[in-house]
């Protein structure tokens, strides 16, 4: 799809942007980030980047820092699946994109949720994603990657910490145990959050 003159300045821009983000992702490999609205500021409104596709330079910008760094995530909570829907379905359903497989997350962007769902709620907006999963092949396996596993790996709960020193969940107990909180309710979810580490280890390589 053509751009207009305006927009391939944008583009441009944007592009540029692009590459001061690839410098700080190198010098800082360890630190994840999720480039779901990477240089949204000098673009059209997301929406019209997603009708455009891939034909958007706003779009493969983002596949291709996911694919370049193991530390790149994108998040597509924030967008409403009846604007997106096509190109969803040819990102997912693409094997030239399967590294996206492990690199979507869904549900860590509810902040910007808030702002695209135009009074839709929670409850509906989940489930338009959930039928349009529905209707791919291998959905349901996709919804559970982007939905559970790619998050924890994401936020990194369960890494080990440097010392052999347990993991990320035990220094989360540990420092909230040492504020003012329900004990009782921080116990319960703490073993609950053991017990979900379990299901996460038997899919996570799946």
């Amino acid at each position: 799809m053509a751009c207009s003159r305006e927009n391939k300045g944008a583009d441009r821009q944007g592009l540029h942007q692009g590459d001061k983000r690839r410098a700080v992702l190198t010098r800082k490999r360890r630190r994840r980030e999720n480039s779901g609205h990477v240089d949204r500021s000098h673009r059209r409104e997301g929406s019209e980047e997603w009708k455009r596709g891939l034909d958007s330079d706003w779009i493969t910008e983002i596949i291709a820092l996911t694919e370049e760094y193991d530390n790149v995530y994108t998040d597509f909570s924030c967008w409403d699946i009846s604007e997106a829907r096509q190109t969803f379905r040819e990102l997912l359903s693409s094997r030239q994109h399967g590294h996206l497989r492990k690199k979507i997350l869904f549900g860590t962007d509810w902040y910007m949720t808030l702002l695209a769902l135009k009074g839709k709620n929670y409850k509906k907006f989940c489930e338009e994603f959930w039928e349009f999963f529905q209707g791919l092949p291998g959905g349901m396996e996709l919804w559970e990657r982007f939905t559970f596993v790619n998050p924890i790996n994401y936020y990194g709960i369960f890494d080990k910490l440097p010392g052999g020193q347990g993991d990320k969940l035990d220094a989360m107990f540990s420092a909230l145990k040492k504020n003012k909180c329900d004990k009782t309710k921080l116990d319960d979810n703490f073993k609950s959050l053991r017990r979900v580490q379990q299901y996460y280890e038997l899919i996570r390589n799946d």
